[in-house]
């Protein structure tokens, strides 16, 4: 079961009251038509640690393809499958490419293709991903969904201006940081310095030129732009 996150625009005086978010509790949740892949790919990630993406991004994702209906997508990060799953049970498109550096997870990915054929027109590609997109061909996707180590985010932004297609989407996942960017959550050293980058990633995001952007209260934080033409 995915549900939406119910959030507002952190106004001081919300419509949202405790009554209404309990109702809304109440009203069915999102169902994925592949409820035991979805459940043996959650299941797996609580077991060996693996992290993936929210539910309620998921269910963003199968939306957006299926709104969007994108040509080609591009998945940089591949993780425990979860969000391959999210794009491509709408997918209708010609080409699906997965990046992913852990040799371990495009193995697991490949076992779950051969089973499952909903993953079937997925490609995934063992390969850093900043050296694959170093040689795409430019304005190649439609649609790129991004969940690797937030260092890269920068370089990745830098240079999706050369892969969107015009009007194309570049989707950031965990942009929040379980709340280590503001604060609200309790930081180390080490988190302090991923937090630094992530709040410099947010604001160059927010002021990019050849996108029109914006973080969403999505998950962890879904940072959301598309292509200007």
């Amino acid at each position: 079961m995915v549900k939406l996150s119910v959030q507002t625009a952190f106004a001081e005086n919300t419509f949202l009251k405790p009554s209404l978010l309990e109702y809304y509790e109440t009203l069915p949740a999102y169902q994925s038509p592949h409820v035991s892949l979805v459940e043996g790919i959650k299941q797996r990630a609580r077991e060996e640690m693996v992290p993936i993406i929210s539910d309620d991004v998921f269910c963003f994702l199968s939306q957006l393809v299926l709104t969007k209906s994108p040509k080609r997508i591009l998945e940089v990060g591949v993780g425990g499958c979860y969000s391959t799953l999210a794009m491509l049970e709408n997918f209708n498109g010609d080409d699906f490419i997965s990046l992913e550096v852990s040799d371990q997870a495009i193995m697991k990915a490949m076992e779950l293709r051969d089973e499952y054929d909903v993953l079937k027109q997925a490609q995934f590609v063992f390969c850093n991903a900043l050296d694959y997109l170093a040689e795409a061909p430019k304005e190649s996707f439609d649609l790129i969904f991004v969940d690797i180590q937030k260092k890269h985010y920068e370089t990745i932004l830098k240079y999706s201006e050369e892969w969107l297609s015009p009007r194309g989407l570049i989707v950031f996942d965990n942009l929040f940081f379980s709340g280590h960017v503001c604060g609200t959550a309790e930081t180390d050293k080490g988190q302090e310095r991923k937090s630094e980058i992530i709040r410099r990633f947010n604001e160059n995001f927010l002021s990019c030129e050849f996108l029109t952007t914006a973080i969403y209260p999505i998950g962890d934080g879904l940072g959301f732009g598309v292509k200007r033409p």
